[in-house]
């Protein structure tokens, strides 16, 4: 974050176990940015204006070395890189990861995508990453209780080009799920 624009750290609830996480305005989409960032804060959010620094991380890195199902993904029009790292055991997702490199959005969506699906069904996932594409990409079938509190990310859906950058982590853990050996794209 080098190019001074606002940030926002909202850090979740004590005890959430939620992921923190690092929204950055850029390219005039400050509003939008700063409404997520004040939805959070009424979640219980603690959000901090304007911070310099920080990372965005999945539940932890050293699931790489002992997952059984990984998957690449990459979104060619920004850059985004991401690997998705999954323990599964009877078809349940008992741990999951990512690392990445990537705008905020993308980041981000990762972030949240590895907080809700840990503990879930393969089925649940697929269930979880249908409900999120449709409200990414402004289906009017999208339904907003079914994808809880991913929801923060409905406002993607305003615009086109970011979509691919919330909806790369998806992709490539359904990739993950499907035992896919070709990186994830979001086409």
């Amino acid at each position: 974050m080098t190019d001074g624009a606002p940030a926002y750290v909202a850090s979740p609830p004590t005890g959430t176990g939620l992921p923190v996480l690092l929204l950055h305005t850029w390219w005039g989409l400050n509003q939008p940015i700063k409404d997520v960032a004040d939805r959070l804060a009424g979640d219980g959010f603690t959000v901090l204006d304007r911070a310099g620094t920080g990372t965005i991380g999945g539940s932890g890195n050293s699931l790489s070395t002992n997952a059984n199902r990984k998957a690449e993904g990459y979104n060619p029009l920004c850059g985004d890189h991401v690997t998705v790292y999954l323990k599964l055991d009877n078809g349940v997702i008992q741990d999951i990861a990512f690392q990445g490199s990537g705008c905020a959005i993308s980041k981000a969506s990762a972030s949240l995508m590895t907080a809700e699906l840990k503990g879930k069904t393969e089925a649940a996932a697929e269930d979880l990453f249908q409900g999120v594409h449709k409200m990414l990409t402004g289906n009017p079938e999208a339904n907003y209780e079914r994808v809880g509190k991913l929801k923060i990310l409905a406002g993607v859906c305003k615009f086109p080009a970011r979509v691919k950058c919330a909806s790369l982590a998806w992709h490539t853990v359904n990739a993950a799920l499907k035992g896919e050996n070709q990186p994830a794209t979001t086409e």
